[in-house]
């Protein structure tokens, strides 16, 4: 793209270890880059507060919690380590959302896994705590994102460990294509709610950056999204469209 010759550059990169190259690249060609959702010294970023949505998530989380069951027995924190410190973030707060609610629910019943490279490695890590946990019946489960939600529900259905599990995710699509596929609400329901992300404007948003830059404005050093949790009460408010 360099020898393109481009002038901007709107860059999405999930492995933190080569964004040092990438950026010594354009830095040396002159080209300002907006790097979406992974932070990327030297860029503009603009995607997930990362710092923002774990309490969100964890407040969520200990609600449901506290409705279904009184109290959990842990949390299982499915993080996603490959993409770097910030994004370990969006998990890492979950547990300063969830003391909201249970603020003294204790640190050694928060266990954190790491979900890997894909769903399969998040199925297996997953399927591997709960047969190390057979007598574990209130689990509060939170996956960094879509492929470590896929992998999680798979190792709770294989394992029949519904009844054990409520989970909360991150990330709009995957829950609207879960409802999709799941128009009526089982019995008990494991996956019960997202944050989201605001996907569907991240084009505008990252073109609203390049026209301030454009026109020579000085920027923010990071852009966010609007962040809410939605389930199957007020998922139509915003997204009904997406179910015609």
């Amino acid at each position: 793209m360099l020898q393109m010759g481009i002038d901007y550059m709107i860059e999405y990169n999930v492995d933190i270890s080569v964004a040092p190259t990438i950026m010594e690249m354009m830095d040396e060609a002159g080209v300002p880059v907006v790097a979406v959702d992974i932070q990327h010294e030297g860029a503009t970023y603009f995607g997930a507060d990362n710092y923002g949505v774990g309490p969100i998530v964890g407040k969520d989380l200990a609600n449901r919690v506290k409705e279904a069951w009184g109290e959990a027995d842990c949390i299982l924190i499915i993080e996603d380590a490959i993409s770097g410190e910030t994004v370990l973030a969006r998990t890492d707060n979950i547990y300063d959302g969830y003391k909201e609610i249970f603020p003294d629910f204790p640190e050694d019943k928060v266990f954190k896994v790491d979900g890997g490279a894909d769903t399969t490695d998040a199925q297996d890590v997953v399927a591997d705590f709960l047969t190390a946990h057979p007598d574990l019946h209130h689990i509060a489960v939170a996956p960094a994102h879509v492929t470590y939600r896929l992998g999680a529900s798979a190792a709770i259905e294989i394992a029949e460990r519904e009844n054990d599990c409520l989970m909360v995710s991150q990330g709009e699509y995957d829950y609207l294509d879960y409802l999709e596929n799941t128009p009526e609400a089982p019995e008990w329901e494991v996956y019960q709610s997202t944050i989201v992300y605001d996907f569907q404007n991240y084009g505008k948003y990252c073109f609203e950056i390049l026209d301030k830059l454009a026109a020579g404005e000085e920027l923010e050093a990071e852009y966010y999204p609007e962040h809410y949790m939605v389930d199957r009460t007020n998922v139509m408010d915003t997204f009904g469209d997406y179910f015609k």
